[in-house]
């Protein structure tokens, strides 16, 4: 019976800090501290025997990506190993810049125009 609750235990600390380490790792991608291309097995500076990866997927939604961030620590054994993977869906960075760009170039674009018409619109001598 000692042995379960040891086993329970350290299986639950060990999740809560995979949690804790995931949650991290996919906030760090999102706001660009991390950069968003697939990695795999990268170990975590603070301690080597956790390793994270990441996959980039596209989806159905035209500028929208799936983030998929999974961490992990092999133990010698099952009992001091523990995974988890968490999924967030985000806004493709690219499709936001090509956006902007689109946007800055039409406000050019009508910017030219109305100085165009301005400039013509004066009066003649």
């Amino acid at each position: 019976m000692t042995w379960n609750g040891t086993r329970a235990a350290v299986q639950s600390q060990l999740k809560a800090q995979a949690l804790f380490r995931c949650e991290t790792k996919v906030q760090e991608v999102v706001s660009g501290i991390e950069p968003l291309s697939d990695q795999s097995d990268v170990p975590f500076e603070d301690d080597s025997a956790w390793v994270w990866s990441l996959t980039v997927l596209p989806t159905d939604i035209p500028s929208l990506i799936l983030v998929e961030v999974t961490v992990a620590k092999n133990g010698s054994s099952a009992l001091g190993s523990a995974s988890l993977k968490l999924r967030r869906w985000m806004r493709d960075p690219e499709a936001l810049i090509q956006a902007m760009e689109e946007q800055a170039a039409l406000q050019g674009d009508q910017s030219s125009v109305t100085t165009d018409s301005s400039s013509s619109s004066g009066s003649s001598p």
